[in-house]
């Protein structure tokens, strides 16, 4: 069986609810955002050598994002709640992180190690997550995706750590910014 279905050629896909619906409508861009955060992801999974607890938390950030586009994609928005527990286990890995790190005075620039480099570019991807989220919830009626933004936020804040984290692994400084 091709791959190809040829059913999206005039600009309209069908999302889990059945609708079809223009490729430009926000929706879209909240799962082709979803789709690119968790490919780089996997480029970084795929890179970097993690504790094996390490690995299974990343693995399991796949999962939610896969879990995030069903939830977008079928409507029901109800389960996002399921995100508040899972926001708390970022929360938590985040905390452990930054335990191991010096303490953050000035604002940083992306980069150092490549890891550190593939890391810093999902966090911007995930920010752009977070605001096409935003922007899908506000046009929405009778949407309430907030502990899947909270979850997109929080994570954006987890790949931040993990990238200053994996520059202190590898004997690299953070990369100051300085305004001269």
């Amino acid at each position: 069986m091709p791959i190809y279905t040829k059913n999206g050629d005039e600009g309209y896909s069908s999302i889990a609810n059945g609708d079809k619906t223009p490729k430009s409508e926000p929706v879209f861009e909240v799962l082709g955002t979803l789709a690119e955060l968790n490919c780089l992801i996997g480029v970084v999974l795929s890179s970097v050598r993690f504790s094996d607890q390490a690995h299974k938390f990343m693995l399991k950030m796949q999962d939610d994002l896969f879990l995030i586009g069903n939830i977008i994609s079928s409507g029901n928005t109800s389960r996002n709640s399921v995100f508040k527990g899972k926001t708390l286990k970022v929360e938590s890995a985040i905390d452990d992180l930054q335990k191991r790190l010096p303490r953050l005075t000035n604002f940083i620039l992306p980069g150092g190690v490549i890891f550190a480099a593939y890391v810093h570019h999902a966090r911007s991807v995930c920010r752009r997550l977070e605001r096409r989220l935003v922007s899908l919830d506000m046009s929405v009626k009778d949407k309430n995706m907030i502990f899947i933004i909270t979850y997109i936020n929080r994570l954006s804040d987890f790949l931040f750590v993990l990238a200053r984290f994996l520059n202190l692994e590898y004997g690299i400084k953070d990369n100051i910014w300085s305004s001269e």
